[in-house]
């Protein structure tokens, strides 16, 4: 009679091992320059045609000491490229702004879509895309990119701009 407990017990410990091996662990990959890191992480690198994706950029300045930084606004953009010749940038307004960062300094950017569509021969999702509020793509091989274009100078913009990308690959079946 004792054996049933442990039985139950070692079919319990076998289905929570299984379930963690779905293939749905958080994915990411980080770049590097000078001044920041930026990360750009997905919940998982498989997903269902139904399914939204959830993402986030994270920017750590990782200089020694305070810096003024002058960009785009947003400071943090995302773009979503395929191998069809798909590529969905998430925008930037024509607008100068700056942020200081203090050693250390970290952002995180949840993914936010900036979506439109234009009647043309374009990627036939687009509209669909669009209006819909949660990233939810198509089923194909695409690559997801956080990225932030900044300068050092305000005056001198084109001598002193710089650009970090960090980019991850997903599936959707």
């Amino acid at each position: 009679m004792k054996r049933k407990p442990t039985i139950y017990i070692l079919l319990i410990c076998t289905l929570l091992v299984l379930s963690s091996c779905t293939g749905n662990k958080e994915i990411y990959q980080s770049e590097s320059n000078d001044l920041f890191t930026i990360t750009i992480t997905a919940d998982s690198s498989k997903y269902s045609d139904d399914t939204a994706i959830e993402c986030y950029a994270t920017l750590k300045y990782i200089g020694d000491e305070s810096i003024t930084v002058y960009h785009y606004n947003p400071l943090v953009t995302f773009n979503i490229r395929d191998n069809n010749g798909y590529n969905h940038s998430g925008g930037m307004i024509v607008e100068y702004l700056n942020k200081t960062f203090q050693p250390g300094d970290e952002l995180h950017i949840p993914y936010k879509k900036v979506a439109g569509w234009i009647d043309s021969e374009g990627t036939p999702f687009d509209e669909e895309f669009a209006m819909e509020p949660n990233l939810i793509l198509p089923k194909g091989e695409y690559r997801l990119s956080a990225n932030i274009y900044y300068y050092l100078d305000e005056v001198e913009i084109l001598k002193t701009q710089d650009s970090l990308t960090a980019t991850i690959n997903i599936v959707v079946k």
